[in-house]
């Protein structure tokens, strides 16, 4: 799926709510919201199928502490980065699953070294 098409199924979903068509239970405006923020992040937090786009908002922040750690590093200076979406809970069933791995995967693709990368999840 493209992005466009979901953001087209975003909008087909609220015009179902607004006409009754739908049961709040099945899906609701908190949730095609909270859809549209996930999108809006990096558009795989909603499919991970969708392609790894440079230009996400989540990619830029990424280059952005890149940078800043390379600019700080003589120094060892400390960033701290607070995301509410996309980020597992501790009483998520998939947080056993998950080590950070995958944030330390991408650090790879960069200068920061894995072992100073540490996560709080709540």
């Amino acid at each position: 799926m493209h992005i466009t098409a979901f953001q087209k199924e975003l909008s087909d979903r609220a015009d179902d709510i607004s006409s009754g068509n739908v049961a709040p239970t099945i899906d609701n405006m908190l949730k095609i919201t909270s859809d549209g923020r996930k999108l809006g992040l990096d558009p795989r937090l909603i499919a991970p199928s969708f392609e790894d786009n440079p230009d996400t908002k989540l990619n830029k922040c990424v280059e952005n502490v890149v940078c800043i750690h390379a600019e700080t590093a003589e120094d060892k200076l400390t960033q701290i980065i607070f995301c509410d979406l996309g980020v597992l809970h501790k009483n998520s069933a998939d947080m056993e699953k998950s080590d950070g791995a995958e944030e330390k995967d991408d650090s790879k693709k960069s200068s920061v070294n894995t072992d100073e990368i540490t996560n709080s999840r709540s």
